[in-house]
């Protein structure tokens, strides 16, 4: 099974201020990243995928960003290499027939590299792997054009957290995000290592405050490693256990429902952004996010406490709004389709507060889940749901189609972080500006 890795922050994720802070074009960018990630993906079963970007000064005195996309695949041959970015070629005719494509993605990625005045190439190694990398000029932003990240009423410096995973380089780059957040780690690669070394924190007078376990280990796997943590009697205080991992994506919804019982933190899916990771490690402590209101205070922001369902059938989408959620402290709950969100709203005994519906899904659409849901409503003693309906279209037909099928509002997409800020603190009347 492959892994990927994003150790950039949300690069790809809506609401990161990338591509306000430096001015090549971000749509060729994003199409020039997610071939090289196709491309990865394509030609590793098993191992990880990493991106990395990285500023470097030149020596003309200007500054460029180096982005790199690294996978232990099946490697090129120099021969293979030198035919890579040829218009109409592909490195080995068997890899067509096995893996599918032309090449034809790289010349262009390379023709988008040069218009944005860059340079694109390749270092790889038959059968260990391939790291294609370009380098694109960099321009700062205006000066407070970002605002930088929230604030929390909840300092992570002097916290003492455990990483478990088996995967070298997700380990290094959150021990990185960690140790400028001041906290202090530790590494170990299995689960069974992971119960040594909490004991022995225990036994040192150490104990850890935060687990953060990814769900697939060596051996026993991180959900039956949490449970472990948690009957160990030799482990006092019990600290916070996060999950992450592609958990929603992997197994089944018994084991998501599991993870929700078994974790005292949030379950995180890969790839995991530094805001999002420092959001959740805080919120797990019991921390909330801070927001200016209109005197200029600052005063706790409570969206923590709200139950949230997210409804779309696009894996992509799910994944954005979840950590656009998870950024404002809502650990929110997923579902691929209207069957699939009545399931959901069915089988939780605690109701949902908020549900963002998509309107056009296979299966049953947003349409009939909003009506079903409105029907089970007039039939039990529930209270109002509220459901805002995601839609592609924008303008008086969308809005008059969410209404008409009874959902109280909707957001155009693609959704931006902010957009549902605001949304969810015009319902539930927390300040926001």
């Amino acid at each position: 099974m492959c892994r990927e890795k994003i150790a950039t922050g949300d690069l790809l994720g809506a609401g990161n201020p990338v591509d306000d802070q430096w001015r090549p074009d971000p749509t060729r960018l994003r199409q020039v990243l997610l071939n090289l990630l196709g491309n990865a993906r394509k030609f590793t079963e098993a191992g990880e995928i990493t991106v990395k970007v990285e500023a470097r000064h030149r020596a003309d005195g200007e500054t460029e960003l180096l982005f790199s996309v690294r996978d232990t695949g099946i490697g090129l041959t120099k021969e293979q290499q030198q035919k890579l970015f040829q218009s109409f070629s592909q490195a080995d005719r068997s890899t067509t027939r096995r893996f599918g494509g032309t090449g034809l993605g790289l010349s262009i990625s390379k023709r988008l590299v040069n218009m944005m005045g860059g340079d694109i190439y390749c270092d790889s190694e038959f059968g260990k792997g391939s790291c294609f990398s370009f380098s694109l000029p960099y321009t700062p932003a205006a000066d407070g054009f970002y605002d930088g990240e929230p604030s929390y009423n909840l300092d992570l410096k002097g916290q003492r957290m455990l990483i478990v995973d088996q995967h070298a380089t997700f380990a290094e780059f959150t021990q990185l995000s960690a140790l400028s957040w001041g906290v202090m780690t530790e590494v170990q690669g299995s689960g069974e290592n992971a119960l040594k070394e909490l004991v022995a924190g225990c036994e040192r007078q150490q104990p850890y405050d935060l687990v953060l376990l990814d769900y697939v280990l060596p051996g026993i796997d991180g959900l039956s490693t949490a449970e472990q943590i948690h009957s160990l009697m030799a482990i006092k205080p019990k600290p916070v256990v996060i999950l992450c991992g592609t958990l929603g994506f992997q197994v089944g919804r018994e084991t998501q429902q599991r993870a929700k019982r078994v974790l005292h933190g949030p379950v995180l899916e890969k790839p995991i952004g530094n805001g999002l990771l420092r959001s959740a490690l805080i919120t797990a402590l019991g921390g909330k996010q801070l927001t200016v209101g209109g005197d200029g205070a600052e005063t706790d922001n409570d969206f923590s406490r709200l139950r949230v369902l997210v409804v779309d059938d696009n894996k992509v989408n799910l994944m954005v709004i979840k950590a656009q959620l998870a950024r404002i402290g809502i650990d929110a709950d997923t579902a691929c389709d209207g069957l699939d969100a009545l399931q959901m709203a069915a089988v939780n005994k605690t109701p949902y507060d908020l549900v963002f519906m998509d309107f056009d899904m296979p299966n049953m659409d947003g349409y009939t889940a909003t009506r079903q849901l409105r029907l089970r409503e007039q039939d039990s003693d529930q209270p109002r749901l509220l459901i805002i309906g995601l839609s592609a279209n924008v303008g008086e037909d969308a809005e008059r189609a969410a209404r008409d099928c009874g959902m109280d509002d909707y957001l155009s997409k693609p959704v931006q972080g902010g957009d549902l800020k605001d949304k969810i603190a015009i319902y539930f009347g927390v300040t926001t500006d």
